[in-house]
């Protein structure tokens, strides 16, 4: 499933080659829907992992990839290859969605009144900051002391736009106390399957403000990282995530072994380092600044 980085930079991608374009067509899930002759594209817009596609017609189209969803772009003509889900044509394009797992057309009422939009908790990529105090009275709200923190920092109803990735690096990371340091140096490690409780509220709100600071740097044209500043070019190879998707790889910080395991109710991967992340302790460590 994307990461809300990814979901916002496909938003703005969209936006730019929809804004204000009139359609000549909408193909949603095999139906060709007629408002499509006068509808003309507002605005695209990410709120957590969902693509928001507004018309001038007060109607909007709610898209969730999921995990197998995606979006291509072919100049005209174009046919179809395989059975698509979301076709939209402009004069020059066409925009096309594969597999997503929701595709939706709302009108203005039913926008409002979503329920799956309404108990998001506030977007970590929205241009406001956050209302820190409303994300921690959601914790508390849907998480009881015993819940696993990666759970926690996963859950959308909280906060939206942390996915997979970045709930096991930042369960490495640690807290970052609000608008200080570097958010891709480590400071304090735990377990991504201790529970919630370990957290002060001030901890808890600091791992969810780095993940906001590691998806707004993260919003550029290069693949995801979370060693380093990918807008600046290092020496050398380093590698772009600490723990993602390296099982039985050497940590980058200790060299122990890493480890995962399936969690949640939906069996998400999650990756951890057994010497770095001690199971329901902080373990505090430090690095100099890169």
């Amino acid at each position: 499933m994307p990461e809300g980085d990814t979901v916002h930079k496909l938003a703005r991608f969209l936006d730019a080659g929809l804004r204000g374009q009139p359609l000549r067509r909408v193909e949603l899930r095999g139906g060709v829907r007629p408002f499509a002759q006068a509808a003309r594209v507002n605005c695209v817009r990410a709120q957590g992992k969902h693509c928001l596609i507004s018309f001038d017609n007060d109607r909007t189209l709610r898209i969730h990839l999921g995990m197998h969803g995606a979006w291509h772009r072919h100049p005209q003509p174009w046919k179809n290859r395989g059975e698509v889900h979301l076709r939209l044509e402009t004069e020059k394009d066409v925009y096309v969605c594969l597999q997503p797992k929701d595709v939706e057309l709302l009108d203005a009422q039913e926008l409002a009144r979503h329920p799956i939009l309404l108990g998001l908790g506030p977007d970590l990529l929205a241009p406001e900051e956050p209302d820190w105090e409303l994300v921690l009275q959601r914790a508390q709200k849907f998480s009881p002391p015993d819940r696993f923190l990666g759970e926690v920092l996963l859950d959308q109803r909280i906060a939206a736009g942390l996915g997979n990735v970045y709930k096991s690096e930042l369960c490495l990371l640690g807290p970052l106390p609000l608008g200080e340091g570097n958010p891709f140096r480590p400071r304090a490690g735990t377990h991504p399957f201790s529970p919630v409780s370990i957290c002060s509220p001030e901890q808890l709100r600091d791992l969810f403000w780095r993940g906001r600071r590691l998806l707004q740097l993260n919003l550029g044209g290069w693949p995801r990282t979370t060693t380093h500043d990918a807008s600046r070019p290092l020496p050398g190879s380093q590698a772009r995530v600490w723990l993602y998707g390296r099982d039985g790889k050497a940590c980058l910080r200790c060299s122990s072994r890493l480890r995962s395991r399936y969690q949640g109710l939906a069996a998400r991967a999650t990756f951890w380092c057994p010497q770095c992340q001690p199971l329901n302790l902080w373990n505090e460590y430090y690095s100099k600044e890169g």
